[in-house]
Formats: structure tokens, sequence, C-alpha cells
């Protein structure tokens, strides 16, 4: 396998930008409320469940970053727009088909989905662009 050079600081910025538009995505100013209700789950229940639930998503992120960070290095892509499209053909074509898979047999609500997967496919185009262009 080639070696591929993925800077840690873009994997670090790019993580944290996932992480805040997550954090953003899923507050009361977008849809907190609509996503809380379709997952039945109570303010006391999400408030249980919140620092366990933002270290697993920083972790995502960061093991995602730089995963993503080593494909688009292996591509040669070095634009903000081409990570960026990199990283959403990336999401969409395994994220993105795969969940929906999930949500089909797990009879979850669409609109449920929808939440969920477009947080995942802008986070990972937004970390891809970064990637790519912090080289």
């Amino acid at each position: 396998m080639p070696h591929v050079y993925v800077s840690l600081p873009a994997v670090l910025i790019a993580a944290l930008a996932n992480f805040l538009l997550g954090a953003l995505w899923y507050s009361p100013v977008l849809f907190a409320k609509t996503w809380a209700e379709l997952v039945k789950l109570t303010s006391e229940d999400r408030n249980k469940s919140m620092l366990a639930g933002m270290l697993a998503a920083l972790a995502a992120a960061l093991i995602t970053a730089y995963v993503l960070g080593y494909f688009l290095g292996l591509m040669q892509i070095r634009t903000f727009t081409g990570g960026f499209l990199g990283g959403l053909c990336l999401s969409g074509g395994f994220v993105a088909t795969t969940t929906g898979m999930n949500a089909v047999f797990e009879q979850r609500p669409w609109r449920l989905y929808l939440i969920n997967i477009s947080c995942t496919l802008l986070g990972t185009a937004l970390m891809g662009g970064i990637l790519a262009s912090w080289r």
C-alpha cells in the first residue's frame, strides 16, 4: 500500500468542524425537536446520554477525518472543491446507502433518515474540503 501523508492538524480541524456542524444540526436552532420526537427521546433521556454521545461523535469524526484524508491523498485531490465532492461521493456511496438500507429494515421514519444522513453528507463533504486544501 502506498504511503500517504495525512496532516494531523488538518484531521483535528476537520473533525472539529464536523463535530460543530453536528452540534448545530441537532440543536434547537435546527432539528433537535423533530429528531427527539422521531427517536422518541425525552429531554431528560437526551441529557443523560449527552456526554457519552458527544465523546462518541468526536471519536467517530476523528477516525472518519483520518481515513478520508488518506483516501483523498491516494486520489491526489488537493482543492477544497475536490475534497468537498470527494467526501460527498464517499459518504453518499457508502454511508447513505448502508444507513438507508438499515432505516428500511428497522422501519425507521424517512424524516429521521433524512435528518441524520444530510448531516453526515454535509459533514463529510466539509471535512473533505478542509483535508484536501490543507496540504
